[in-house]
Parts: C-alpha cells; sequence; structure tokens
C-alpha cells in the first residue's frame, strides 16, 4: 500500500526506538549466552572465563528482561504500527490484558518461555556449586538458540505504508477466547513450569558431565518440586479457564497443547519420586539422570507439535505456523539437545550402572516397590498420552487431513493405568520404607476402606439430596471385551479410589504431625491431587444435560428450573452484550448471563457465545448459549407464478414491482406475494431499497411468529428469491448439572500449597554439625531432616 488510508498519524519517535531497542537487545542477549558458554567452557584453562561464564548469563537474562519490557511499552502504549501489537491489542482493553497480549501470540509466547527460563537458570546458578560450569553452559547454550528463534520470529516488525509506519486506528484485539481472566494468571504460571525444565535438564547434563553423582539430587529436589508444582497449578488452571469460556461443560478434554503440558508433568513426578528414592536408599541413580532431562525433551517435543503447523484446526490452541529459518532452528536444537543429551547418558552408561548402590532389594511390600510401580504406571499414562497427541502428526505425514483423537478413546485406554495408579497413591502412605507384612498391610488397608466406603456413602447421599433429580443416573458406558456399565456406578468407582488416597494420605498425614513437616507437605500434596481427580470425574460422569430451544414469551423447563429470555444488555456487535435468562424453580431463582456477541473477524462476523455458571457451594448450573437462529427457512428462489410452502403458508409469486427509477438511489423493488392458508388468502409486499451505503430490507410481516424478506431479484427473468424470518429469534440453549465442581477448586488449592510447602521444606541448605559431633566432621542438613523424614515414615 503506497499510502496509508484515512490520513493515519506517522508513528511516534519513542516507539519506532522501543522497538528497535528490543530487535537489538534480542541480538544482544545471543552474544551475551553465547559469551557465557565460552567463557565457561574455556574456564578451566583462562583466569577470565569464570567470570565471563557468570556475567554472560546475567547480562543476557537482563537484555531478554529489557526486550520483554519494550514489547511490554509498545502494548500499553497502544502502538499498532507493529504487526505483532496491532493483532493483539486494541484500545478498550485495560493494562492487564494489553500486558497478557504480549504472551497471547506466538512470538510472545516464545519470548515468556525465554523469560521464565532465564530468570529461573539465573536464579539456581548461584546454588549449583560444583555443577555450575556445565549447567550455565547448558542454559546458556538454549536461552541463545531460543533468542536466535525470535530474531527470526520477531515481534518487533513493522507495519509499513509506503515505506513509513503509520499507527491504525485501533488493533485487532485478543481472540475472543482469551478476554478472561486466566489469560492474564494461566499462560506466566504454566510457563514458570516450562522455564524450570531447562534447570533440570542442565543439572542432569552438569551431573553426567563432571561424574559427581551424589550431591546434585539434593540441590535439584527442591526445583523439581516447584516445577511439578508450576506446572500442576498451569494445567489445572487451563482447565478452570477451558471451564469457563468454551461452553462444552467440562475441565479437560485431552486437547493436544493440553497433553502436551501433562506429559512433561507426569514424566516430572516421576522424577521427584526417584530423587527421593536416591536420597532415601542410594537407588535409582542411573533412572533419574535420564528422568532430569525427558521432562524437558518431551516439552520440546510438543512445542514442534503445536507451533509446526502439523496439528491444523485440531487444537482450540494452535498457533500459527512458524517462520521457516525459526522453525528449523526449533527443530535443530531441539534434535540437538535431545540427541546430546541422549548420547550423553548412554557413554555414561558403565559408569552410572557401576556407581548403582544403596541397601539390598528390601523383601515384601516396601515403599521403594510402591514408588516403582507407581512410576511404570505414570510413564505408560505419558506415553499413551504422546501418542495420541502424536496421531495428527501422523495424519498429516502421511497425507491425511488430521484429526485429533476423541475424548472417549483417550478415557478407555488411561482408565486401564489410572486405576492402579490411584490404588498404590492409597497403598503407599500405608507401607513402610523398611517393609510391611501383608497382614499389617491389610489391617491399616481396611480401616481405610471402612472409612472409604463410609464417606462415600455420605457423600453420594449428600449429592443426591441437593442435586434435587437432577443427577443422571441411567447413563450407560462401554466398556472393553464389548460389555457395558451403568456410567453413575463406574464414576462413583473411580471416584471412590480417589477418596481411598485421600482417605489413606488424611491419616498418615496426622499421624506425622508427630515428626516432620516435611512428610505433611507430601501427604498434603497427594491430596490435593485426588480431590482434584475426583471432582473432575463426578462433574464430568454425573453431570446431566438438557437442550431448550427458547423464544421470548415461550419458558421452557429444564432440570427442575423454569428458563425464559429476557433481554440482550447491548448491541448484538458489543463483546460486552449480555442475553439475559430468568431461571425459577421453586427453591431458588437466578439470573443467567450468558455472553453472546457477533466480532468482526477479517471482515467477517462470527457469533462469539460464553456460558454462565451458578456456582453453589459444591455444584455448578452451566448455562451455555449457541448463535441465536433468526431464519426460518432457506432462501428459495421463485419464478412468477411459482409456489413454495413455509410452515403452513402457500406462498405464490406473482411477480416484481418497482418503485423509483431503475438503478437509482431510493429505488425499491418488492416482490408480490399471494400467501394462502386453511382460512383465508392475502398479499404481501416484501421489497428492498437501495441506497448509497448497499441495500436496506423492507420485510413484510406475515403474523406474530414469521416475516419475509426479499433476499434477491432478477429484473431480467423477474424471479426473485424469499425467506421467512422469526420475529423472536430462536435462542439454543444447554443447561448442564454439575455435581461436586468444587472439589476440583479445594484440591487445585491443597495441591499448590502442598507443593509450595514441600519444596520449601525440602530446599538445599550448607553443611552444618550436629550435636556433640566434632567440628570437623559435618553432615548435610538436608540429609539428615529425610533420615528422620523416613523414620518418621515408617509406621
Amino acid at each position: 500500500m503506497d499510502v496509508p488510508p484515512l490520513d493515519l498519524p506517522v508513528a511516534p519517535g519513542w516507539a519506532l526506538q522501543t522497538g528497535s531497542l528490543g530487535s537489538t537487545l534480542v541480538w544482544v542477549s545471543v552474544a551475551l549466552f553465547l559469551a557465557s558458554v565460552l567463557g565457561w567452557f574455556l574456564a578451566p584453562w583462562v583466569s577470565w572465563g569464570r567470570r565471563v561464564g557468570i556475567v554472560g548469563l546475567w547480562a543476557g537474562t537482563v537484555a531478554v528482561l529489557g526486550v520483554f519490557g519494550s514489547l511490554a511499552a509498545l502494548f500499553i502504549g497502544d502502538q499498532f504500527e507493529y504487526a505483532y501489537v496491532y493483532g493483539h491489542a486494541d484500545k478498550l482493553n485495560t493494562i492487564p490484558y494489553k500486558i497478557a497480549g504480549i504472551w497471547s501470540g506466538q512470538e510472545g509466547s516464545f519470548l515468556l518461555w525465554a523469560t521464565t527460563a532465564a530468570l529461573v537458570a539465573s536464579l539456581i546458578a548461584t546454588g549449583t556449586g560444583q555443577y555450575r560450569r556445565w549447567f550455565t553452559i547448558t542454559c546458556s547454550l538454549f536461552l541463545a538458540t531460543l533468542m536466535g528463534m525470535l530474531a527470526f520470529e520477531s515481534p518487533f516488525v513493522l507495519n509499513l505504508f509506503g515505506g513509513k509506519p503509520y499507527i491504525p486506528e485501533d488493533g485487532v484485539g485478543l481472540a475472543p477466547a482469551l478476554q478472561n481472566y486466566w489469560v492474564i494468571i494461566h499462560p506466566p504460571t504454566i510457563f514458570l513450569g516450562f522455564g524450570s525444565l531447562l534447570a533440570l535438564f542442565a543439572y542432569g547434563v552438569a551431573a553426567m558431565a563432571t561424574g559427581d553423582l551424589a550431591d546434585w539430587t539434593k540441590r535439584i529436589r527442591p526445583w523439581a518440586i516447584l516445577s511439578l508444582s508450576f506446572l500442576g497449578l498451569g494445567l489445572a488452571m487451563g482447565g478452570l479457564w477451558a471451564y469457563e469460556t468454551l461452553g462444552w461443560g467440562g475441565f479437560w478434554m485431552w486437547d493436544p497443547v493440553e497433553n502436551t503440558s501433562f506429559v512433561p508433568w507426569a514424566i516430572l513426578a516421576i522424577f521427584v519420586h526417584g530423587v527421593l528414592v536416591q536420597i532415601t536408599k542410594g537407588k535409582w541413580i542411573v533412572s533419574n539422570l535420564l528422568l532430569a532431562g525427558l521432562p524437558f525433551i518431551a516439552f520440546l517435543y510438543g512445542t514442534f507439535l503445536t507451533r509446526s503447523g502439523f496439528l491444523g484446526d485440531t487444537s482450540v490452541h494452535s498457533f500459527a505456523q512458524m517462520n521457516n529459518t525459526a522453525l528449523w532452528m526449533l527443530i535443530g536444537g531441539g534434535g540437538g539437545f535431545t540427541l546430546g543429551y541422549l548420547v550423553l547418558w548412554a557413554w555414561r552408561w558403565r559408569r552410572l550402572r557401576a556407581a548403582e548402590g544403596g541397601e539390598p532389594t528390601t523383601l515384601g511390600m516396601h515403599r521403594e516397590a510402591a514408588y516403582r510401580w507407581g512410576s511404570v504406571l505414570l510413564a505408560c499414562l505419558a506415553i499413551a498420552t504422546a501418542v495420541g497427541m502424536s496421531v495428527p502428526l501422523i495424519q498429516s505425514l502421511s497425507g491425511s487431513q488430521p484429526k485429533v483423537v476423541e475424548e472417549w478413546l483417550y478415557h478407555r485406554v488411561l482408565v486401564w493405568f489410572f486405576v492402579p495408579t490411584m490404588i498404590l497413591m492409597a497403598l503407599g502412605p500405608l507401607i513402610s520404607w523398611r517393609g510391611t507384612g501383608f497382614k499389617k498391610l491389610w489391617e491399616k488397608l481396611y480401616a481405610v476402606i471402612c472409612i472409604t466406603v463410609s464417606a462415600a456413602g455420605f457423600l453420594f447421599l449428600a449429592m443426591v439430596l441437593t442435586g434435587r433429580g437432577r443427577i443422571d443416573l441411567s447413563g450407560k458406558i462401554d466398556m472393553p471385551f464389548g460389555t457395558a456399565m451403568s456410567a453413575p456406578v463406574w464414576t462413583l468407582i473411580l471416584a471412590g479410589i480417589c477418596l481411598m488416597a485421600v482417605v489413606s494420605n488424611v491419616w498418615r498425614m496426622f499421624e506425622s504431625t508427630r515428626g516432620m513437616k516435611m512428610s505433611m507437605s507430601v501427604f498434603l500434596s497427594h491430596i490435593g491431587v485426588a480431590i482434584t481427580l475426583a471432582g473432575l470425574m463426578v462433574s464430568r460422569g454425573l453431570e446431566n444435560k438438557v437442550e431448550l430451544t427458547i423464544q421470548e414469551g415461550a419458558p421452557q423447563n429444564a432440570l427442575g428450573y423454569q428458563v425464559a429470555v429476557k433481554e440482550h444488555t447491548s448491541e448484538l456487535t458489543d463483546r460486552k452484550n449480555k442475553v439475559l435468562f430468568d431461571v425459577t424453580s421453586e427453591q431458588h431463582s437466578f439470573v443467567a448471563r450468558p455472553g453472546f456477541y457477533y466480532a468482526n473477524m477479517g471482515g467477517e462476523f462470527r457469533p462469539m457465545v460464553w456460558p454462565h455458571i451458578q456456582r453453589g457451594f459444591v455444584n455448578d448450573i452451566y448455562f451455555t448459549l449457541h448463535p441465536m437462529q433468526f431464519n426460518a427457512s432457506e432462501v428459495t428462489p421463485l419464478t412468477p407464478n411459482q409456489s413454495a410452502n413455509f410452515e403452513g403458508y402457500r406462498f405464490t409469486f406473482k411477480g416484481i414491482e418497482t418503485e423509483g427509477e431503475a438503478g437509482s438511489t431510493d429505488t425499491v423493488f418488492r416482490a408480490r406475494l399471494t400467501v394462502t392458508t386453511a382460512a383465508h388468502s392475502f398479499d404481501i409486499l416484501p421489497g428492498v431499497k437501495l441506497s448509497e451505503t448497499g441495500t436496506k430490507p423492507e420485510p413484510a410481516v406475515l403474523d406474530s411468529d414469521y416475516f419475509v424478506t426479499l433476499e434477491s431479484v432478477d429484473p431480467r427473468s423477474g424471479a426473485a428469491s424469499i425467506q421467512l424470518q422469526f420475529v423472536r429469534p430462536l435462542y439454543f440453549v444447554e443447561v448442564f448439572y454439575k455435581p461436586m465442581t468444587g472439589l476440583v477448586w479445594l484440591g487445585i488449592g491443597i495441591m499448590g500449597i502442598g507443593g509450595i510447602m514441600a519444596a520449601w521444606y525440602r530446599r538445599y541448605r550448607p553443611a552444618r554439625t550436629l550435636p556433640g559431633q566434632p567440628a570437623g566432621i559435618p553432615e548435610e542438613a538436608s540429609e539428615v531432616s529425610e533420615k528422620e523424614d523416613a523414620l518418621v515414615a515408617t509406621p
């Protein structure tokens, strides 16, 4: 475009300088991270190497923060001359949402990843001790690769008109699904988890490169727990966001991007438990070195999957296809880091196997065996999920249209691993490290089962009574081998297993109050996970859904409520518009306020909806509105004297009438229609008026329910096309009864608190001298705490 439209203003100097600064700092950060790599690599031979390595990482991190700050200034300042700002911001949004626009697209999400990874790496590096050299080399090399990708996938590209940057009047703004407060909270949380995976990967490299396999697990443990906690909270927040925005009535649908987060989380959970085994029993040394790197490798693969364009339209999270150079850097960098890690691990194989030590394997039921089998089951969950999320890629490579694996198939496959995993979560707290006899274990398990059955019965009774007939107890679910089971029964079995895990961990948590806080935090985390899973399954498995078609003045009944259309709060093009429904029952009433508006997306107006959630103490009424229907019939072409039937009416087209001079403005074309019913006949004249801005319909009212519009005319043939419209549009509504959704919120909160406590109590501390011990013979404080914790955990 040679000239700017509508005399738009030229971009201000400060904005151009800020964009140039951001672009420059991208390359500066690459140079600084590479300097850090070079400095640490040469550190054994040159005196300045260590200092350059340390300063390079910190300075590179500051440069990344400068890039982020530059982009934030452009978003806050509404500098729409930048293509990325134009595509993800507008003037209507408040500052928090403008900042959230930074990570709402591909370039900004890569920048968020680089920012969190650099901050976490810089923070952890100071406490890595003898591992610092190879830890920093690994982190800095990857950060240089990531920022190098941003140099080609840049958020600082200008929209130029005639070679000059002009500021459009407004930007496109956040996508409708992102107009939610979770866009401010969820991405930074989960990317803290993603960013921390690099540090765990680098620690694994450093341990293998130095050959020091004893101390690294104590140093890495609190960071691994924090990483697991942030990833878990991020996953949960994403589910809550989907529940409040997408309108399908659930928290989790096994979307490929959801799975990209779940797979690293599952592997990281295995690693955290493996670290505990290594510190406590001196085992799993070989496995832990591999597990330290696998979550990061899995996330690299997931990033390629979601950013390469192979998913097509199979994910609600899919990003645009990447710049080719940036994509090849992702493939090459990700492949290089993955291959390098696996080769290093294989090269160290003999030495690692020789280092495997610890006590002889304990016979009988013991905690290590529970962790080992639990890890195998979690690995199976992760592998099955990874295969499922890879199906669109496999289909794309084979030339087929990519399709997502459906929810029901995930459930049918993963339940084989989920059930024994939860049973082990219930058994684990009852089993000691030293081994527990079957008789003693059964005594404890029997007590747990009795409490579980009693609690489950009470909760089910309360759920039925508070549901007042709204729970659907008639559903069936397909089982293996061609069998079927009552869906409520199967749901309650799964939820009961989760409840058993809650009871078991609560039992041990109260027993551990006599000992270490360290144990309490672990049990608290497990309780949170089990409660969350129980809430997810009950709210999905026992939900009841009713579909309604409503018009104004014609209320319908659903789940014991009467639902009636009330009014709109604004115009249909206003994104703040709500459609109000009066929802009443004998017990209580409320006004449902689902959102509905038409968004201008690339010149095409598309309907956008989001649900209303009437929250109870533990149950929700979930109210989803689908796009309204105005058309009562298809557009029907008619020639003179041709007839058509609609809704009990017979329309006979008699011909076209013209008012005014043909071709001039204010000309009106009308279709003369004779309408015949069982009782009488009459004529109507729907028309269309020409104007300078287009055409203006002049519909003909048929009765209190319908009117007729003239859609098009052909003066040469005398034909016309008509359509029947509703006077009162149809509203398509889905009303869900969602039992026990409060458990999801409760479980997530408990899980987060437990994870943070566990990381804090297991932080690495310098060596200290024990009472009565000679001053020159220190013992690690963290090791002492772990031994004490192991004794507390032993019944």
